[in-house]
């Protein structure tokens, strides 16, 4: 009984381990959030210009949130779960005419 204890103690000290590293905000600068975008770094330039994308200026320097990219691009989510394969198919025969 105690090594099954013991051995949950050394799972549950895994996990937390495993918890707080994901906690961890994760920062990157314009080069690693554009290659995440997809986009080159000069397009993202533009977008922070606009103000359409969050980041975060600090002593002159461009810094973008993980989360807040992943969360930037999730609102721009659309949802096709009431579509008809029809409506799919119009919508994807306008994006190429």
């Amino acid at each position: 009984m105690d090594a099954q204890i013991q051995e949950l103690v050394t799972e549950v000290k895994e996990l937390k381990s495993l918890i707080i590293k994901d906690a961890a905000p994760t920062y990157w600068k314009v080069e690693k959030a554009a290659e995440f975008l997809s986009i080159t770094s000069g397009a993202l330039r533009v977008m922070v210009t606009r103000g359409q994308v969050p980041h975060i200026k600090r002593l002159g320097k461009l810094y973008f949130l993980q989360s807040d990219l992943i969360d930037w691009l999730e609102s721009g989510r659309v949802n096709h779960a009431n579509a008809t394969p029809e409506d799919i198919l119009i919508v994807k025969r306008k994006k190429t005419a």
